[in-house]
């Protein structure tokens, strides 16, 4: 037990966070992060025809328990306010939408099914947009350390590596 000033402030503020007001304001927030990202993505991949195992037809959150798809259909409940799609399912329409369950139907208790959420492999989708980034002229340097940042304005002119001096448009 540590009586670090710094961690105790924190704590309080945290705690002064952990309202129903600061919840809704934080998943309004959330779920507008999310509608943009899934636009931004949509043009991304238009734009790029970047391939990565793309899945467009929603993503099912399984319940093994009745108590645990109690809970997230609550949870639910408050993003249904703010616009998302989704449907709750039993166990028997869960195994129709997704015969890969096949024999473990019997040991789930239904599934929430967020139509337009999408999937894909995350690791190729970096990969591939890597190689996209590349034949359009950015550079990937991995792998060197930055020793410092340095600055004109607002942005970053320069970096500092373990590798020497780069000079860019843009850096990530």
């Amino acid at each position: 037990f540590q009586l670090d000033p710094y961690f105790w402030r924190w704590g309080l503020k945290f705690l002064a966070c952990c309202t129903q007001q600061q919840f809704d304001r934080i998943l309004e927030r959330k779920v507008r992060l999310v509608r943009y990202s899934q636009a931004q993505l949509g043009k991304l991949v238009d734009a790029t025809g970047v391939e990565y195992g793309r899945l467009t037809n929603g993503v099912l959150y399984v319940y093994r328990s009745l108590e645990g798809l109690e809970k997230g259909v609550k949870r639910l409940a408050l993003m249904q306010g703010q616009g998302f799609v989704t449907r709750v399912l039993d166990a028997a329409a869960t195994a129709r939408l997704e015969p890969a369950l096949g024999a473990s139907v019997t040991r789930i208790a239904g599934a929430i099914h967020a139509e337009t959420d999408e999937a894909g492999d995350s690791g190729r989708f970096c990969e591939e947009m890597a190689r996209i980034a590349g034949r359009r002229g950015v550079k990937f340097l991995l792998s060197h350390p930055i020793r410092a940042l340095e600055t004109s304005g607002d942005r970053v002119a320069a970096v500092q590596t373990g590798a020497g001096r780069v000079e860019a448009d843009a850096f990530v």
